[in-house]
């Protein structure tokens, strides 16, 4: 397959070192355990709802981010 775009991106050591530190179940499992240790406190005494509505807007951004950000780089590598 002809490579068309030519993001380098991928070659930055922290992105190369996150992949390979931690395959993508592995961020999904930490990233939901983050998530669950937010909510062991009652959450209407540290967060309102529109930051608790940001926090899970994030929650699902970021796991998103990941998975294209993961999938798209062992792409390149093979």
């Amino acid at each position: 397959m002809e490579k068309t775009n030519n993001c380098t991106c991928f070659n930055h050591p922290q992105t190369t070192g996150f992949f390979k530190d931690y395959d993508l179940d592995e961020c999904g499992t930490l990233l939901w355990q983050l998530f669950k240790l937010s909510t062991v406190a009652n959450r209407t005494e540290i967060l309102s709802a529109n930051e608790w509505f940001n926090l899970l807007s994030f929650y699902e951004s970021l796991d998103e981010l990941l998975k294209t950000m993961y999938m798209s780089y062992t792409q390149q590598q093979s």
